[in-house]
């Protein structure tokens, strides 16, 4: 790169464009799916081809950003879901028999999907839950600790169905329509049916009335047999007799009693460890009821590998806003995928990424989170028939959980209403306020406190226990003093059950942590972070290069440090980028120290930069980092233009609506809009790629884009390029367009490498209510109205002999005299003043818009 270009580039207004996450195309998709199938011994047929094509759209011209493509294998060999943002895991899902049809999915699969596209619509959006989840997820599958055992379905060919005949005993409803088991019954059945447990009832079954339908169900007295031997793993229509359909048919109408089964079309129920332990004698000392929201993701996927490992299936639940579904996690690939029995006569059965669904339990202020996202999943693990021993329990879950006071707060209210004293014997003054409800179904009853560790596995409370009788939520403001000596001090909320006298640490979940203060002989200061750090590189470190640098991470605290580290990029030690440019999920002691590596992209191409870490809660953990790139030798990307086909002063201002609010949008004349981008490259020769964009501005979604990336070459010779795509409402569905521009290297998936040198990179969408205020938004991202091309306007006959046309950049003017013609902008400003001979034809070039010539408009594309 020459002296000059660095120079003109320090110049420049040095902005990356706004950028989209990379979209993984069809052909991209369908790569990893025929690999998975080959990994499966599995040969996809030109039958499965065609439909996987026209299941995706792959034969239309337009490409919609999808959250994920499915490629059937073929008739009876199964499919695989891949996913359709680069971010995410490359495997949903895959199954190795059966046949795929979107129009007869399974209830449990309709909903893991859509909490799928909850998930990746949370990533799109930036938000940071999703995110994390997202790298703590990422972490896992890397860790070199992590290895999970590859179990075969512990089902086998246990293949139950909700309908007949295990539907034969439910009830009925209006009048003549018998009721289907539900998913809660097919499932405990299924796992049931695997330990051929138990022989008889155990207890009582009481009597009681559906709410949806009010269908009086009779009790079921306890002594109840069942005959295992008589149920078949698969029930084939002519395959069984009357003894075997009434074998299973009785098991199901016991398991839906038990859980007060809501029969109708779709039966539904809520069940949980006791149900299976009362009625039918599963080991009651093992089994027991985890919510995904209390674990991390590496912890919840060690709970299912070992209970896999075990032999035990495991009873799984899923929620959205609006329904939920229970099913039975019997395998492992070995791989991070776990095999799911929907509970639907095996249709669907298969392997899925159920780790990274529904990571945060919903609370103050999760109303508004998309639907199915952060809603809990949650297992009954240790299901096996009594040993006749005491065991000791799989799992211990604190009986209170402390959540964040309101939905503004990021964790627990704090204050401290005093912070100065005038010796070590003198008390501060602190307030505290949290929201506790219990970690199960049932209320909690007990006391709650503050307190701080007393150096023995046990706490000292500093403040007053307050009593909670039948706690299901409770919002809890505590005022008290404390009078530390010097140190540092973490102030845990603790619980005592009644009848009991040890304290326990509550459930800290979500991004919820103990408070952490400073204190010394006069002062108390909560400390933000107990992390500190430092940024080394770990080798070379070249422009717009990716590069490795060394992250030393020393936990102060008494906590052990669960969590990200990310590293943000900035131009001086003041300035840098909320999005981070890597991150790295760790796991420190408290009062140790670790190192780590986190890979970033160089986003300068030479020269000086800074990078600083943060904390998961955005605190920094250490000062600036200054770092020298070397020069790249890649190509550097300038944008010095971006035009659309707008007609000037023309706006639409009835029909345009973002987000709910009217805005006056810039108008095009015409049936289509034109999004062009005009750059120079100012560092080395090379190729790159692009894809435009066109999505609704109305929302931000659906949005399309043309084919696969596009390939140009970049000369450094200082030439203008530029590139284009035009975009119509018959090929999008909607007039009110944001088009946009994603460009990376060829050799490369990383973002876009694209900068500004422009004058108004910034403008401002005004609202048609109020047109100081708005929306401010970069020029690379063009927002239009294509309202339609008016009739008669690109074409004018005039008296005379004289016609005018609009043409491709140009106005066409033929005459049969001489004579001088006017050509006036939409605004009313003269553009040109032209003169003509008779029998001449002048061509006046002019931007794309609308002009106005002879008192008539002239369209010019």
């Amino acid at each position: 790169m020459q002296k000059k270009s660095l120079l003109i580039l320090m110049l420049v207004l040095f902005v990356k464009l706004a950028a989209i996450a990379g979209p993984r195309s069809f052909v991209q998709a369908q790569k990893i799916a025929e690999n998975q199938a080959s990994r499966l011994g599995i040969v996809i047929d030109s039958k499965a081809r065609a439909k996987a094509r026209a299941i995706n759209g792959a034969d239309s011209h337009l490409k919609q950003v999808v959250d994920y493509y499915v490629f059937p294998n073929g008739t009876d060999k199964g499919f695989t879901i891949v996913s359709g943002d680069d971010r995410m895991p490359e495997i949903v899902g895959y199954a190795d028999s059966g046949t795929y049809d979107e129009n007869q999915m399974t209830e449990g699969m309709a909903m893991f999907l859509d909490s799928y596209k909850a998930m990746v619509e949370a990533v799109k959006a930036g938000d940071p839950a999703a995110l994390s989840l997202l790298n703590e997820h990422r972490a896992m599958t890397a860790s070199p600790k992590r290895a999970s055992a590859k179990v075969a379905p512990l089902l086998g060919q246990i293949q139950w169905n909700q309908g007949y005949p295990y539907n034969m005993m439910c009830p009925k409803y209006n009048g003549n329509d018998r009721s289907v088991t539900g998913c809660v019954a097919t499932a405990m059945a299924q796992i049931m049916a695997f330990w051929k447990y138990p022989k008889k009832l155990m207890a009582d079954i009481p009597a009681y009335t559906t709410r949806t339908n009010e269908i009086s169900m009779p009790g079921i007295s306890q002594g109840a047999t069942y005959d295992w031997d008589n149920m078949l793993p698969r029930y084939v229509e002519g395959n069984y007799n009357n003894a075997q359909a009434e074998a299973v048919a009785k098991l199901m109408l016991h398991c839906g009693a038990a859980v007060e089964m809501d029969y109708g079309s779709t039966s539904g129920a809520v069940v949980n460890y006791y149900h299976l332990s009362k009625y039918f004698g599963y080991d009651f000392d093992l089994i027991a009821n985890v919510f995904r929201s209390h674990y991390s993701i590496a912890e919840w996927a060690d709970l299912i590998d070992r209970e896999l490992s075990a032999g035990r299936p495991i009873l799984y639940g899923g929620f959205s806003s609006t329904s939920g579904h229970q099913f039975v996690c019997d395998g492992s690939n070995g791989s991070g995928l776990y095999h799911i029995n929907w509970g639907w006569g095996g249709y669907q059965n298969g392997y899925f990424d159920i780790t990274i669904l529904n990571p945060k339990k919903g609370g103050a202020g999760s109303g508004n989170a998309p639907d199915g996202y952060n809603r809990n999943c949650d297992m009954i693990i240790g299901i096996q028939p009594y040993n006749g021993i005491d065991d000791e329990p799989l799992v211990f879950t604190p009986a209170l959980e402390v959540y964040k006071y309101t939905s503004d707060d990021i964790n627990t209210y704090f204050k401290i209403t005093k912070d100065t004293r005038a010796n070590e014997s003198e008390a501060f003054s602190l307030s505290f306020g949290d929201a506790l409800f219990p970690t199960s179904a049932n209320p909690f009853n007990g006391k709650f406190a503050y307190a701080i560790s007393d150096g023995k596995d046990g706490y000292t409370l500093i403040s007053n226990p307050r009593n909670l009788s039948n706690l299901s939520g409770e919002f809890v403001e505590t005022n008290f003093n404390f009078a530390p000596k010097n140190g540092t001090y973490t102030i845990y909320g603790v619980y005592c059950k009644n009848g009991e006298t040890t304290w326990h640490k509550c459930l800290y979940i979500n991004g919820m942590k103990p408070i952490t203060l400073i204190a010394t002989t006069d002062k108390l200061v909560k400390a933000n972070t107990m992390l500190s750090g430092t940024i080394t590189p770990a080798g070379k470190i070249v422009g717009m290069e990716k590069a490795t640098f060394n992250v030393e991470v020393t936990n102060n605290g008494n906590e052990d440090y669960i969590g990200l580290i990310t590293l943000h990029s900035g131009r001086n030690d003041q300035d840098y980028n909320n999005t981070p440019s890597g991150d790295c999920y760790i796991s420190v002691p408290a009062h140790s120290t670790i190192t780590r590596q986190i890979t970033i992209l160089v986003e300068v191409p030479e020269g000086d930069f800074y990078l600083r870490a943060k904390d998961d809660t955005g605190e920094d953990i250490s000062t600036p980092q200054k770092i020298t790139a070397e020069m790249t030798t890649k190509p550097v990307l300038v944008l010095t233009n971006v035009e659309t086909n707008v007609t000037p002063g023309d706006y639409e201002t009835e029909n345009a609506f973002r987000f709910g609010n009217r805005v006056k949008a810039p108008k095009i004349n015409d049936d289509y809009a034109l999004f062009r981008y005009k750059f120079k490259n100012i560092g080395g020769a090379g190729k790159v790629k692009y894809f435009i964009y066109c999505e609704d501005a109305s929302n931000g979604q659906p949005r399309y884009w043309k084919g696969d990336y596009t390939q140009i070459d970049v000369p450094n010779d200082g030439s203008e390029l530029y590139v284009e795509e035009t975009w119509s409402p018959a090929e999008v569905g909607f007039n009110f367009m944001m088009g946009g521009i994603e460009m990376s290297y060829i050799d490369s998936d990383l973002n876009p490498f694209m900068y500004v040198n422009m004058e108004n990179y910034f403008y401002n969408l005004v609202l048609v209510e109020d047109e100081s205020r708005g929306y401010r938004l970069p020029a690379n991202l063009q927002i239009v109205y294509v309202a339609g091309k008016p009739v008669g306007i690109d074409h004018v006959e005039t008296t005379g002999g004289k016609a005018i046309t609009g043409g491709e950049g140009e106005i066409i003017i033929r005459t049969n005299k001489a004579e001088t013609v006017a050509i006036y902008g939409i605004d009313g400003r003269l553009v040109h003043r032209v003169s003509t001979e008779a029998g001449d034809t002048k061509r006046v070039s002019v931007p794309a818009g609308i002009y106005i010539v002879k008192g008539a408009k002239v369209v010019v594309r």
